[in-house]
């Protein structure tokens, strides 16, 4: 089988790989390992997510989870939760499950890439200074935001920056994340059990605006002057145990997804807004999406461009959905919405509704791209406002054909199930059968509940 080379070795390089090594391939990953203490946190999503991908390790790694207050708009919320980990531990573990599935990983530095529709080169430094050369048949690029993307961006948000820095002998009495908005952005605290602590604070403006200033910390800690809820985490006796930390928080796609011989996973295809708390999210899946991708590229030409047309197209819903859903919690604080910050990221990306439901369009069946045993295929789906991209399967039962079956026949011996009662909540089952036949669900007709 072919040889694929993935750069990076965070969530998104290490399931592509995973998944990639499964299908058969010889699959090599080079990735440089983390030396900085990053703290995330990560959502239920993003575990379910894991362990569909069978990240084991990565998975064991996390620990239970902690509370997550938010205060916005004036209001105080502490009804969700959320998984702390390390992003140095993290990422080992990822590496350490895809090495499991037959991946092989060498730690190097990215010195030069070049790749074709036949064959990719990437030349690198190992650990230890050797200059080496790897070929492969395809490329899969996972770098994150450290990816070349030059002027290659087909939609950028609003420039932002992420300044974060470690803490220690906290004011917190239990481990948990605190979230807050203030005039210039919004921050975001997670603390441990021993009273350690990680702060990020997000603010306008491109790397360079900073990169300026010599001396970071007086203005970390003028930007801490201006949250409460953060001074009341830190407390008199913090220390700070880390220099402040850059990084680059703005929204963008790119341009190509999916080219000749290359796929860019995660970040490296759109970075969202860290707002949103889905970026690991979004890299994990498309890490598993990237797989049969090019899969079906390399052993089924023919289709190749279906392939790269469902990949794309994920891109893009991923990153407006992330983006408009974004657009509209930044809305909701209305304390300071005359201000730079907020003024901005209130109107971007643009004013399309975020679960948009376009009228007598959906439910529907579509014949769309799908992920099937490895490939990409076209398959029948159910599109609902919810799901855009369509449904298959709820709970192992494909929905298409148990439609075709209810509409065939008086009764149908379905065992009562959540994919009978998924129908009925989307209003394509009622309770004396469908609601329109299967041919009108195909013609895009409005489904409308039968009066009783």
């Amino acid at each position: 089988m072919e040889n694929v080379i993935v750069l990076g070795g965070g969530p998104a390089g290490c399931v592509s790989a995973l998944h990639l090594s499964r299908l058969g391939y010889q699959v090599h990953l080079i990735a440089q390992h983390r030396t900085s203490v990053i703290i995330e946190g990560l959502s239920i999503r993003v575990l379910e997510g894991l362990k569909n991908a069978g990240c084991v390790r990565a998975v064991a790694l996390l620990g239970d989870p902690v509370p997550r207050t938010a205060s916005w708009n004036g209001a105080t919320s502490d009804a969700n939760t959320e998984q702390l980990l390390s992003r140095r531990e993290f990422d080992a573990a990822l590496l350490a499950d895809a090495q499991a599935s037959g991946v092989a990983v060498t730690e190097g530095r990215i010195v030069n890439v070049r790749s074709t529709a036949e064959e990719c080169r990437v030349q690198f430094v190992r650990l230890g200074g050797a200059y080496s050369e790897m070929r492969g048949h395809f490329l899969v690029e996972a770098r994150g935001r450290r990816a070349p993307r030059s002027r290659a961006v087909a939609t950028r948000g609003c420039p932002g920056l992420a300044l974060s820095r470690r803490f220690e002998n906290c004011a917190i009495s239990h481990a948990g994340t605190w979230i807050a908005s203030f005039p210039k952005g919004w921050a975001w605290f997670a603390g441990d059990d021993e009273s350690g602590g990680s702060l990020q604070i997000i603010v306008d403006g491109a790397r360079g605006s900073w990169a300026r200033h010599s001396n970071l910390t007086p203005l970390f800690d003028a930007l801490i002057d201006q949250i409460p809820e953060i001074q009341q985490c830190l407390g008199k006796n913090a220390r700070a145990i880390s220099p402040v930390l850059v990084r680059e928080s703005t929204p963008y796609l790119h341009e190509k997804p999916i080219s000749e011989g290359v796929i860019r996973v995660g970040d490296a295809a759109f970075g969202i807004d860290p707002l949103s708390g889905h970026g690991m999210f979004e890299a994990v899946g498309a890490g598993m999406a990237a797989a049969p991708v090019v899969h079906t590229i390399l052993q089924r030409p023919r289709v190749a461009e279906l392939a790269r047309d469902f990949y794309r197209t994920r891109a893009r819903e991923a990153f407006l959905r992330h983006a408009r859903v974004g657009r509209d919690f930044y809305r909701s604080e209305q304390r300071w919405s005359d201000l730079s910050y907020w003024q901005t990221r209130r109107d971007w990306p643009d004013e399309v509704p975020a679960h948009a439901v376009p009228a007598g369009q959906v439910p529907r069946i579509q014949r769309t791209a799908v992920i099937e045993n490895g490939f990409i295929e076209r398959r029948e789906v159910v599109v609902t406002a919810n799901q855009p991209r369509g449904v298959r399967f709820i709970e192992g039962t494909p929905l298409v054909p148990l439609i075709d079956l209810i509409d065939g026949q008086e009764s149908v011996d379905v065992k009562e199930g959540m994919a009978l009662n998924w129908l009925r909540a989307q209003h394509i089952m009622g309770p004396d059968g469908l609601t329109v036949s299967a041919a009108q669900l195909r013609d895009n007709c409005t489904v409308r509940r039968r009066t009783e």
